[in-house]
């Protein structure tokens, strides 16, 4: 037995880029096109305070906190039951399994301790250090409505050219990479991997070539464990600081990780590329590592600021460039809303129904799993279990106002729409690209509305009933907050309607801003559940950014 390959395959092992798992199946032109997975890493971004945008500006470096300090708590570990549950389910070698899930290693793992083997390259000794491991997020998204809301409401988000220039070092252009920077530090660069499955296919990858080279060794493994754990843990610190849980996809984070030997946090050796050592005011341990500034591209203001405020941030930002010599850098305001095409009647009736189909599936979970939207009824499944209808609840897209009624969606005069537009906002509602509301003068308009919007659909139940629907319900969504009124007095608005008709709905739902109502006019039972507001703003925005795609699939 070559004992020299043995440790190459463990080291190719250990420093193989998991990352890349999920696209190689993907075609060289799917990698490199506009949007492809080798372009991710142009035009990176960095959501952030103003004050943290001026640090950056002024010392020329980015700061890179302990990874254990991540906001999701779960996140450096959560791949350990991933790696428990794919031995156990896979047909891996018993042995091999007992090696793996009996080992130290693993329980080192487990507890969280930040230990790693590192190779002494001429010698192909395993020697193991203590290493301290730092993160820094970026975004792939340069505008997002959710990381402006979390990150910079009133701040700035910084666009680097290149994440592969952005420090000192070799030019490595992968979007997915490892290198070796001075002192012993390691530099990792990729996009998080948010889906169950690809982590799972990663750390599959892991155990299979492990088991390969635990085969070959078996007879003679105590020889040998310490390369064979050198791998496993080397791959397992690599990829557990790319995992993520799901929720928290919108954030489409690039991360660089930095993996710093422990003796230069603790004597504080700040030289190189390292700026500053310390633990801030929330009691983080972080390490300031210098940045190329030549590397930023744009600062964008953000969008929720007033004009005012926007443009005194802009002159701001542009005399901190003059000042830094950085004057190629520009500055723009963004919009909140970045889409290709305002909401016509019917865009908007499919950003109602995926809005409507989220709040299901975000308050009943498991119940409208593999549900999707369709047409009359507009939500079901595949076996016709339960239809349901959506609309919304403005009557034929017309508002009252002074006893007038203003319609604005269905005009086409655009001077007549301007004027229309002026007369809904002096009277207290919104016209935005989400949609519009109109102002409720008071409860009894507001029931006038809703009784209208099930009247509409209660004509067409005979048709969604003959399409042989075990259950039919329907969904009336209020763009807004209604007026707080009791719940029985919701069940009694729709009683109204529906005894006005001999074939009922099996259920109703009303849908709002942050909440859902449930009436089952079966059982002649009305609740409500509360949604959270920013989770809510997420449905609503992942609602549009659905119409968005089919807009785009049409071009």
């Amino acid at each position: 037995m070559d004992k020299s390959k043995i440790i190459a395959k463990c080291m190719a092992i250990a420093r193989t880029n998991y990352l890349n798992m999920p696209y190689l199946e993907n075609s060289i032109i799917d990698l490199y096109k506009l949007g492809g997975i080798e372009t991710k890493a142009n035009g990176i971004c960095h959501y952030c305070s103003t004050d943290v945008f001026k640090k950056i500006i002024c010392n020329g470096s980015l700061r890179f906190t302990d990874i254990r300090c991540l906001k999701d708590t779960t996140e450096f570990v959560g791949i350990m039951q991933i790696i428990e549950s794919v031995i156990l389910e896979e047909n891996y070698n018993s042995n091999f399994k007992e090696f793996i899930l009996n080992s130290e290693t693993l329980q080192k793992l487990r507890d969280y301790e930040q230990s790693y083997f590192d190779i002494i390259e001429e010698a192909h000794i395993p020697e193991e250090k203590l290493y301290c491991t730092y993160t820094c997020s970026f975004s792939t998204n340069d505008n997002s409505i959710r990381m402006w809301d979390e990150y910079a409401k009133e701040g700035v988000n910084i666009c680097f050219d290149f994440a592969w220039d952005l420090f000192a070092g070799r030019k490595i252009t992968d979007t997915n990479v490892r290198q070796k920077q001075d002192d012993g530090i390691v530099m990792y660069k990729g996009l998080i991997i948010y889906d169950e499955k690809e982590k799972k296919n990663c750390v599959k990858k892991v155990l299979n070539n492990l088991e390969k080279v635990y085969l070959e060794v078996q007879n003679v493994r105590d020889q040998y464990a310490n390369f064979l754990f050198y791998a496993f843990k080397e791959a397992v610190n690599y990829m557990r600081c790319f995992f993520k849980n799901k929720d928290y996809d919108y954030e489409e984070e690039y991360r660089i990780v930095l993996k710093v030997p422990k003796d230069i946090i603790k004597f504080r050796r700040i030289e190189g590329e390292i700026k500053d050592i310390g633990i801030d005011e929330k009691d983080r341990d972080y390490i300031d590592y210098k940045i190329q500034r030549k590397g930023i591209k744009q600062v964008a203001i953000s969008p929720f600021l007033s004009k005012a405020d926007a443009d005194k941030a802009e002159c701001e930002a542009n005399a901190l460039f003059r000042l830094n010599k950085l004057e190629h850098v520009k500055t723009v305001h963004m919009s909140i809303f970045p889409f290709s095409k305002l909401l016509d009647s019917h865009l908007r009736k499919k950003s109602v129904e995926n809005l409507a189909l989220g709040m299901l599936q975000y308050c009943y979970g498991n119940t409208y799993d593999g549900f999707a939207i369709h047409d009359a009824p507009d939500i079901s499944d595949d076996t016709k279990t339960v239809g349901i209808e959506v609309t919304e609840a403005i009557d034929d897209d017309v508002a009252c106002i002074n006893g007038e009624f203003n319609k604005y969606r269905l005009e086409n005069n655009m001077e007549t729409k301007e004027r229309k537009k002026q007369i809904i906002e002096k009277h207290g509602g919104t016209i935005e690209e989400w949609g519009l509301s109109y102002p409720d003068t008071d409860s009894n308009f507001e029931k006038i509305i809703i009784q209208s919007a099930l009247r509409k659909k209660m004509k067409k139940l005979p048709r969604y009933k003959k399409k042989g629907f075990k259950t039919i319900g329907l969904f009336i969504f209020l763009n807004g907050m209604p007026i707080p009124v009791r719940l029985e007095t919701f069940k009694n608005y729709f009683d109204e309607v529906l005894n006005e008709y001999n074939e009922k709905y099996d259920i109703i739902y009303f849908g709002y801003s942050c909440g859902l109502m449930e009436y089952d006019v079966v059982k002649g039972n009305i609740q409500a559940q509360v949604i959270n507001r920013a989770d809510y703003d997420k449905l609503q925005y992942e609602a549009r950014l659905k119409v968005e795609a089919d807009i785009n699939d049409e071009l």
